[in-house]
């Protein structure tokens, strides 16, 4: 049976999801299947890169940056996704321990690929949102603007109270000036309402002098007290005053750089957490994301062994065994050429080339006893498909030709 063309562009979906072109030629039932998956890989690859990039732009506000982290982020997701399907094989598939990081990665992916698309989706309901929460932090500021003229009212009561004290305190120091003057005029002797007219530290000088030191010590403790009162007052105005400074500076800050994709993210979620529909439809659209991202793996882990993947087990097989004994026998080519080196008679050396090609000749004729013995196997199990029956002829066929003009060559 001869191979039949596939398309350009079918060719092109098919290396996307990883089939061998060779052989899917020889299986034209299975081009479709390929070529979806490869389609499904594809618009996953296309929209991871437009997600990436309206991230980035959000992020950065970089056009021709956003462009390029776009194609390369799309690149990585197809890449990603190649890699999960092209690695699980079908026998692979049935195991769920094989299957399950990779179903794990693929819902992952998906959720990433969603986000910045949820974000462009909902980009009018997330400005309002952002508009609500910014005029939120503006409403905080007005509040602290608020506490200000709460705390200068506190302020102003308190220092009304550093007067009074001024005031109890000067009038203190008036009545110490006074019972001084009053202490030294008595000791002088001068005449007047308060003294006596008598020189010297008399009974009258002795007391007032104690007046004048009880005064002193009433006036330094009072002194001693407003000082430490004005202290405490001045240290809790500069507090306050410090406090709402530093919180106006911050809100003021984040009300005005609240922008960027995590803002974005962060308004989404206030925004979902208020409104079910939104919820819903977040919830909805990640969702369909993650389907597409999975739906390789899942095809791939439902699907049953074809004429495809029994070519390509039965490729990979011999190609497997022709590795194997050429290994062999250049090892052996190699042995034969050391002793030819050593070799002192040319009839040993025709000895060893005859010993070589029988060991080729046979090496031939058990390798198509065993492709025959394999195709016989797998025809007895699909004997009613004609298909095979005529590519298992013709692959026969071919090798048979193949290994004859070789050995006749030799």
């Amino acid at each position: 049976m001869e191979a039949q063309k596939i398309k350009p562009f079918t060719v092109f979906l098919c290396r996307c999801s990883g089939a061998c072109i060779v052989i899917l030629e020889k299986c034209p039932t299975q081009v479709t299947k390929y070529s979806t998956m490869g389609t499904i890989l594809l618009i996953t690859a296309v929209m991871a890169s437009l997600s990436g990039g309206y991230f980035f732009f959000t992020a950065f506000r970089q056009i021709y940056l956003a462009i390029a982290f776009g194609m390369f982020w799309g690149v990585v997701i197809f890449s990603l996704d190649r890699y999960l399907v092209t690695s699980m094989g079908v026998n692979q598939s049935k195991k769920f321990i094989n299957v399950l990081p990779r179903v794990f990665l693929a819902i992952c992916l998906g959720i990433v690929v969603a986000k910045p698309l949820e974000l462009k989706l909902f980009e009018h309901e997330i400005k309002t949102e952002l508009a609500n929460i910014k005029n939120q932090l503006h409403g905080e500021m007005r509040s602290s603007n608020a506490e200000i003229a709460q705390m200068d009212s506190t302020t102003r009561r308190l220092e009304n109270e550093k007067g009074r004290l001024h005031i109890t305190l000067s009038e203190k120091k008036k009545e110490l000036d006074n019972s001084e003057t009053d202490y030294y005029n008595e000791i002088k002797g001068k005449n007047s309402t308060t003294t006596t007219g008598e020189i010297g530290i008399g009974p009258e000088a002795k007391r007032k002098n104690n007046i004048r030191i009880q005064t002193e010590k009433e006036y330094e403790k009072l002194k001693e007290k407003v000082t430490l009162r004005e202290k405490e007052i001045n240290d809790e105005m500069k507090d306050l005053h410090q406090k709402v400074k530093d919180r106006d500076k911050n809100l003021q800050g984040e009300a005005e750089n609240y922008e960027g994709p995590l803002a974005e993210i962060e308004a989404l979620s206030s925004l979902t957490s208020k409104k079910i529909i939104l919820k819903l439809a977040n919830i909805f659209l990640t969702l369909i994301f993650i389907l597409i991202e999975t739906a390789p793996v899942l095809v791939k882990l439902s699907q049953t062994k074809g004429l495809y993947e029994e070519l390509l087990e039965a490729h990979e097989k011999e190609n497997i065994k022709n590795i194997q004994g050429n290994s062999d026998f250049q090892d052996y080519e190699k042995k034969i050429e050391e002793k030819r080196k050593k070799s002192q008679y040319n009839g040993e050396v025709i000895y060893d080339e005859q010993i070589k090609n029988k060991i080729w000749r046979r090496k031939t004729e058990f390798d198509l006893e065993v492709i025959e013995k394999q195709y016989n196997n797998r025809l007895q199990k699909l004997e009613n498909e004609n298909l095979v029956q005529q590519l298992y002829e013709e692959i026969i066929k071919s090798l048979k030709t193949e290994e004859l003009f070789d050995i006749k060559r030799q």
